[in-house]
């Protein structure tokens, strides 16, 4: 599994300390089917707060635009733990899109931007989402497709820029 994010925000608020949310989840299953995660971002001493004491193996990366891709597509399951608040409730569809694309299962909490992604993701589903994409690893294969098909039809370049337009033209 991988968590990306870069650490902007104090200890508490971060989405990396969001990551605690779904600990309990990750060690249950890792009881029957072992699981590693790695955390890709930009605060090694946020990472080594927050992972400290876990017995689930978990891996440090440093982000960096010259690796971000190739590390992204050495896993199988993104993992996007929200802990919902004013901030994040607006956030836009990038780290689900963007994992999806990529070629990775998504299990995440949901916020609005999330929803077009329902049919190819698990939200608010942790463990039923990380069980399925084990058990099923055809399930994945399935959600990419599909989530490839969506962001060709409502997320490129041209259609956000086109809707941009519409938008500033209408005003």
């Amino acid at each position: 599994m991988v968590w990306f994010g870069n650490h902007k925000s104090s200890y508490k608020d971060s989405g990396l300390a969001h990551v605690n949310k779904i600990r309990p989840v990750l060690e249950k299953v890792n009881q029957s089917d072992p699981l590693t995660l790695t955390v890709i971002s930009n605060s090694r001493e946020v990472f080594e707060q927050v992972f400290s004491d876990w017995q689930l193996p978990v891996l440090y990366l440093e982000w960096s635009a010259h690796t971000f891709y190739k590390a992204m597509k050495r896993h199988k399951i993104a993992v996007i733990p929200i802990d919902v608040n004013e901030f994040t409730k607006v956030k836009t569809n990038n780290r689900i899109a963007l994992s999806l694309f990529l070629g990775l299962g998504v299990v995440a909490d949901s916020i609005d931007s999330y929803q077009d992604f329902s049919d190819c993701s698990f939200l608010d589903c942790w463990e039923g989402g990380l069980r399925g994409y084990l058990e099923q690893p055809q399930l994945l294969e399935e959600h990419v497709q599909r989530a490839r098909r969506l962001i060709q039809e409502k997320f490129t370049i041209e259609i956000i820029a086109s809707k941009w337009r519409e938008l500033f033209e209408g005003m």
